[in-house]
């Protein structure tokens, strides 16, 4: 349902609507949020002209996990506003991939082939609309997505646990998106009531949470060692 049809039945009283409003709303802020998201992050590596304590492997997992959540959604029919921003961080990671991996000396032939098949794949799979996979492969890769997700903050919670140090991440991008998180909570069950995107959504708050405390944690020892 449109924004203006819900918003004029609200307010002529039908306040069953009120969560769907509000829902929507949350959508839009959401996607229009996620324009920034990465932003203060690639700020921040080329203001210090440095990409340490960021791991390389979290991005190109979250790159293939976003990858993964666009196509599920777009596949199953549901609504874009309830997953552009899954489209738009992904372009932002592939930025930062390639920004990380040249701060960092990892361009080499297997990040270049490996980012050209990875767009291939997205590319048939979208224009099929999923046939380019099984049935029964695609929804295990889409419940798989949930560890994946996982797996791609617990390199980097691990390190920052060990050396007590958070390099150069930028804890505002990572509060936007554990703000996102909790929205597209609230978002999945009002909209798609969707189990698997849920589950996905609790745990990447959580995490993007253990990431935000070692920020506050670990920052002021992260400035030192910057200066």
């Amino acid at each position: 349902m449109q924004l203006t049809d819900l918003t004029m039945e609200v307010l002529n009283g039908d306040f069953s609507k009120a969560a769907a409003l509000i829902s929507l709303l949350l959508s839009y802020a959401i996607v229009a949020g996620s324009f920034t998201l990465k932003l203060p992050q690639i700020l921040k590596i080329m203001k210090s002209g440095s990409a340490r304590g960021i791991s390389l492997s979290m991005l190109q997992m979250e790159l293939f996990g976003y990858a993964i959540s666009a196509l599920y959604n777009f596949g199953q029919g549901y609504d874009l506003s309830t997953y552009a921003e899954n489209v738009v961080i992904l372009f932002q990671n592939l930025a930062l991939v390639v920004i990380v991996a040249s701060y960092q000396k990892r361009i080499d032939l297997t990040l270049i082939v490996g980012m050209a098949l990875f767009f291939l794949w997205v590319i048939l799979t979208a224009v099929e609309a999923h046939p380019v996979l099984p049935s029964a492969t695609w929804a295990l890769m889409t419940f798989g997505n949930i560890p994946l997700f996982a797996f791609s903050r617990i390199p980097q919670i691990m390190t920052n646990f060990k050396t007590k140090d958070v390099g150069v991440t930028a804890v505002s991008g990572f509060i936007l998106a554990w703000g996102g998180n909790i929205a597209r909570i609230f978002t999945t069950l009002v909209e798609v009531n969707d189990p698997v995107i849920l589950a996905g959504f609790c745990i990447n708050a959580v995490l993007n949470g253990t990431i935000i405390v070692q920020c506050f944690m670990y920052g002021d020892r992260s400035e030192k060692k910057a200066q």
